[in-house]
């Protein structure tokens, strides 16, 4: 069979069949038969069928649709009809039924056959090359393009695919094999000019294509490419090329939770990057050291969690015994709270870090233990799944489901011991999350040693300074927005209406208190969009969030964490919970037991605020079992026990 297109006219040829005819809505529009051609006009389509984005079929003179599977069918270039803003193309459907659409470009999907897949990569003079193989159908590509996403902030950037080839591999169907080309350029367009040579890099992005034939337009889908589990080690993962003089870039491809390709970008000094290659890649040196290593970490620029309230444990009770390390980066401003153990500080992205990778027998981690790594591939990677772990935690759970970041699963170990506060989050944790009893260890926080240490110290400390704290926790969903669009969000309105409130304003000088807003550190990137006359927007390049809970008197929060901190140095907390804001999904446990009355207005939390008196009957321990200050001292007895240390 063949399709073109002559003179605003469709013509069908080679077709065994007598009448060809389209229904639309049991209306039926026959085809001019001459001798062996079927053709049909322009205006003869545009007085029987203009519904936009509806497809209509084909049928024989039995009423068969007709079917291209079997046959041998040609399209001409441009084999479509159009006229002052009016469309048709004719294409076989999924089900290969030659089909007629108005005004829509044929869907990529039927022509594609939804199986692209990840064939490897490489590196060619310092260029990167992502391979990967599809199919079509009834049709051959004529141009490929692939776009990478930033997942964070769903900027995307095209490049063209000039490297494939084509292959028919039975009637109708071709094999395309093809390569996405990433120069350094084409990596700097990702990544921008100032790379962070010593931090760990959040960024990811997803990789889609798309094609054109020569015989139509078809939709601009962008179709994704598979990424076999079984695939996962057969391929090198390491993709290097050189940044500049003194650094090293590395493209890390890798599989997505739902199975799709991806990648990493890193820099590295090529001190490091020689260091890797030469210890690890080549030689697999055998590290060891004189005693246990135990290793630290919170986020990569963080040391002011149970991590630094562990470590400065260890350090003070067990560092003749073993060897204690805090991981950070060179940069961070939380040094400051390690000044004291700079011999103990391990810079992210060293030499040193690799080392210490290795010679780690314990990592206590209080998010994933994938901070721990300088780099993520799978020879690291490999490492740290042989280390112990020990979850620190960095709040009480209860308000949100975090089963996705933190239950077991049976493809990875998140971590080998799950520190909890209470009896009510041990059965959370061995009933749903999946751990055995003796890998849940009830001892409390690290940090809350230090606030109960505090709540005692500080009794009087805070009579004539009054500071209302209001700290909001984040939302994934609002992570990556613009400034525009974050601006836009019922979250920014709510903050920013608050903070401008006369009634609280007024409260605030006539009750001498202060008004603090302190961002969850994955917003402080949006400080500069909040303004008050009155409320001071704090920086956590300036303020630990453990100084800011010591010094403030009242705690606002949605629902984070924190509030719990604050509540044992029984100091006055409040929800404020405006439903534009709280997120249908959180697992609320009764609010009898929050440790501060929930409001869900301004008008309600000013109200609140307007006494220091906490909330009535305030009873903690169901959700802090312990009220010494030996919380560390437990852990570290458990996990001595657990690891036969």
């Amino acid at each position: 069979m063949k399709v073109k297109v002559s003179k605003s006219k469709l013509i069908i040829s080679e077709l065994e069949c007598t009448e060809l005819y389209l229904i639309y809505y049991g209306e039926k529009q026959y085809l001019q038969k001459d001798e062996n051609n079927f053709s049909i006009t322009l205006n003869a389509l545009l007085t029987f069928f203009t519904e936009p984005n509806k497809v209509i079929y084909f049928y024989n003179e039995n009423g068969e649709f007709i079917n291209l599977k079997e046959q041998s069918i040609e399209f001409e270039e441009r084999s479509f009809l159009k006229k002052d803003g009016h469309y048709y193309y004719i294409f076989p459907d999924l089900k290969n039924n030659l089909s007629l659409i108005y005004n829509k470009k044929p869907a990529l999907n039927y022509i594609y056959g939804k199986d692209a897949t990840f064939k490897g990569a490489h590196v060619e003079n310092e260029i990167v090359y992502l391979n990967f193989e599809f199919s079509t159908k009834f049709f051959k590509p004529t141009k490929i393009t692939s776009s990478v996403c930033i997942r964070k902030t769903q900027e995307t950037f095209n490049f063209n695919v000039e490297n494939y080839a084509i292959e028919a591999i039975g009637t109708n169907k071709y094999k395309i094999n093809a390569s996405i080309k990433l120069s350094l350029e084409d990596i700097k367009s990702l990544i921008g000019e100032n790379v962070d040579i010593f931090n760990y890099d959040f960024s990811v992005y997803d990789v889609f294509f798309n094609f054109k034939i020569s015989e139509m337009p078809i939709s601009n889908m962008k179709a994704k490419i598979k990424f076999n589990k079984m695939d996962q080690q057969k391929y090198d993962d390491e993709n290097w090329i050189e940044y500049d003089k003194y650094n090293q870039l590395l493209l890390r491809v890798y599989r997505t939770f739902h199975g799709y390709l991806s990648f990493k970008v890193t820099a590295l000094a090529k001190s490091t990057y020689n260091y890797y290659e030469e210890h690890i890649k080549k030689n697999k040196h055998i590290f060891s050291s004189d005693k246990p290593t135990i290793v630290c970490v919170e986020y990569p620029s963080s040391a002011q969690d149970n991590g630094l309230a562990f470590f400065e444990y260890l350090m003070k009770h067990h560092s003749r015994k073993y060897n204690i390390y805090y991981l950070i980066h060179k940069n961070s401003p939380d040094l400051k709270n390690l000044s004291n153990y700079m011999d103990r500080v391990v810079f992210y992205k060293t030499s040193n870090h690799i080392k210490i990778l290795y010679e780690a027998d314990v990592i206590c981690h209080t998010h994933t233990s994938y901070y721990m790594l300088p780099f993520r591939v799978n020879e690291l990677e490999k490492e740290l799944a042989s280390k112990k772990r020990v979850f620190l935690q960095h709040g009480i759970m209860g308000v949100r489901n975090l089963k996705g970041m933190y239950a077991r699963k049976p493809h990875e170990r998140f971590t080998d011991l799950f520190v909890v506060s209470s009896e009510r989050e041990k059965r959370m944790i061995t009933s749903g999350y999946g751990y055995d009893e003796k890998e849940v260890i009830l001892s409390g926080l690290s940090r809350f040693d230090n606030l109960i240490k505090e709540k005692r110290n500080n009794k009087f400390k805070l009579k004539n300074e009054r500071k209302i704290l209001i700290m909001p926790t984040w939302r994934p969903v609002l992570d990556g927005m613009s400034d525009e669009a974050f601006m836009n969000t019922e979250y920014y309105k709510t903050f920013q209406s608050l903070i401008n409130n006369d009634e609280l304003h007024n409260l605030a000088e006539k009750n001498n208190k202060k008004i603090l807003l302190f961002l969850h550190r994955n917003f402080q990137k949006f400080n500069h969009l909040f303004k008050s006359d009155f409320v001071s927007i704090l920086s956590n390049d300036d303020y630990d969030i453990k100084d800011l809970l010591y010094d403030s008197t009242t705690l606002v929060t949605d629902y984070s964490s924190v509030a719990l901190d604050f509540a044992i140095m029984k100091r006055k907390v409040v929800y404020y919970q405006p439903k534009e804001i709280m997120e249908k999904k959180l697992n609320t446990f009764d609010k009898g037991n929050l440790p501060g009355n929930v409001v869900l207005d301004e008008t309600e939390l000013i109200k609140e605020l307007a006494t220091d008196e906490i909330k009535k009957d305030l009873d903690l321990s169901g959700l802090y079992k312990y009220k010494d200050k030996k919380a560390s001292k437990r852990i570290f007895k458990h996990m001595k026990k657990s690891f036969d240390l």
